[in-house]
């Protein structure tokens, strides 16, 4: 089945517009306020979307300016007029991008791990990628006029899938170490509406 790793709890979620718009949950108008979520959802679908043609762009600039240095780079006869100014050095690697605020591939650690009151989590490496969008996905709440305060936001120092959740009863019982696959792919950013 699809696994997907939530950058922003509905809990916090809950918290944020419950601030934000106290007189939505005091009217009991659900209606009124799936109606705002659904808004801030295709806001941020579109800031995901602006956000990913901007790597793009970046992505495609710096493939260019790589193919540009390397055929000058021993070339003694190259045109000086098309030689961008200021690459005087190799650009960077657009490798380096790919994945932000697209498919993203994460590194899994070896073993399954307790993960919040009775939860059992896959256990994802850190990612210099996931924590770029979840820090512009913060920001971004703070400019829809959310409180997204860092120190209410939880599970924000390494990132963890769960997978299930153990009885009462199962809490006591030792788990061991079962292989884990080496990677997880995961897609493009989203918010979801419930």
């Amino acid at each position: 089945g699809d696994i997907m790793l939530t950058l922003v709890a509905a809990s916090d979620m809950h918290r944020m517009l419950q601030s934000k718009v106290p007189d939505l949950y005091l009217t009991d108008s659900r209606h009124s306020l799936c109606g705002y979520m659904k808004s801030l959802s295709v806001a941020y679908r579109g800031f995901v979307s602006s956000r990913a043609k901007a790597v793009d762009t970046r992505v495609n600039n710096l493939i260019q300016e790589r193919m540009l240095y390397r055929t000058t780079e021993f070339n003694t006869e190259w045109d000086e007029t098309l030689y961008k100014e200021g690459i005087f050095k190799e650009p960077v690697n657009p490798d380096t991008l790919a994945g932000l605020w697209g498919y993203l591939e994460l590194n899994v650690l070896p073993d399954i791990e307790a993960h919040d009151k009775g939860r059992i989590a896959i256990a994802l490496d850190r990612n210099d990628h996931l924590q770029t969008e979840l820090d512009e996905t913060l920001g971004w709440l703070r400019s829809e006029g959310l409180n997204a305060n860092l120190s209410l936001i939880k599970n924000r120092d390494r990132p963890q899938i769960p997978i299930f959740e153990l009885n009462p009863g199962m809490l006591t019982i030792d788990m061991f170490p079962v292989p884990m696959p080496g990677s997880i792919d995961l897609g493009s950013p989203r918010m979801f509406v419930d």
